[in-house]
């Protein structure tokens, strides 16, 4: 562990912490965080006095993480308290709920298997139900492309994960099946719902706009690849089977020994997948 010694800040108020590893990731954020929410009610609030929610101030400063946190907050009426990890704030008492949906956040090894995840699916079954059921989704300006059959473009990617890969191949490939390639980042996160909604083929490599998945239809397919060195990663075909989406997974061999590093897709795997077990 490490400890900065910074300087302290008092803050005399009760808060529910809505924080953790991952905060600034989509995945860890709408999956594991955001839903703990769902279970806070003016009851709780009034039993342990609570003042205000506290969040890493990066959940406010990405819109599509403060979109989702005021729809589930707004109802609340608590005040938003934030702070980056590089500070140290002290409160008069802090109330958290356990992780109840979890992936492993980092691993020795390298390697993030099957028994390194955990859903309590009813959460999540809810957050879709209240996301469907907002009026932000439902005035959705319909001027916008929302195609049936998507890939998955990488758009804007961290300086963390370096999972480049042969995109341009793949992607011609599925322009030429009539495939939409979309940079998923560049819609709102009501959008994002509907467009994992609207969907018939979704496809596209392993990373955490497949946290979306929890918005599809029943019946919807999907093809995704990950590299070789973490094959095992069983998170989103996890997330697929409990959403009833039907999810093909191919094997990328990896360029290099990092966990988030290079590698390549075989074009001709891809189609065979496709054609055969898709079109079929």
């Amino acid at each position: 562990g490490l400890i900065r010694e910074n300087k302290i800040s008092q803050i005399d108020k009760t808060v529910f912490f809505l924080a953790g590893n991952g905060s600034f990731n989509y995945f860890h954020w709408l999956i594991e965080i955001l839903p703990k929410l769902l279970f806070l009610n003016n009851n709780l609030i009034k039993e342990f006095k609570i003042d205000a929610i506290f969040v890493n101030s990066r959940a406010l400063e990405i819109m599509n993480f403060k979109l989702a946190l005021d729809l589930l907050a707004k109802k609340l009426g608590l005040d938003i308290i934030s702070a980056s990890e590089n500070e140290n704030l002290s409160f008069s008492k802090v109330i958290y709920i356990s992780t109840f949906n979890q992936v492993l956040y980092n691993s020795k090894s390298q390697k993030i298997n099957i028994k390194d995840n955990y859903f309590y699916i009813n959460s999540l079954v809810e957050l879709r139900q209240t996301v469907f059921e907002s009026n932000e989704i439902k005035n959705i300006q319909f001027n916008k492309n929302y195609p049936k059959k998507i890939f998955l473009k990488r758009g804007k990617v961290s300086s963390f994960n370096k999972r480049d890969y042969n995109e341009e191949e793949i992607y011609l490939y599925f322009k030429e099946k009539g495939f939409e390639g979309l940079k998923i980042e560049e819609y709102s996160f009501f959008e994002q719902a509907y467009l994992f909604q609207n969907a018939e083929i979704i496809i596209g490599p392993s990373g955490a706009f497949w946290s979306n998945l929890i918005f599809c239809q029943a019946g919807t397919k999907a093809i995704s690849w990950l590299p070789e060195k973490i094959s095992s990663f069983s998170t989103y075909s996890t997330l697929a089977k409990y959403f009833g989406v039907k999810k093909k997974f191919l094997v990328a061999k990896s360029l290099n020994k990092n966990m988030h590093g290079e590698y390549t897709v075989n074009l001709e795997n891809i189609r065979k997948l496709y054609e055969y077990d898709f079109l079929n």
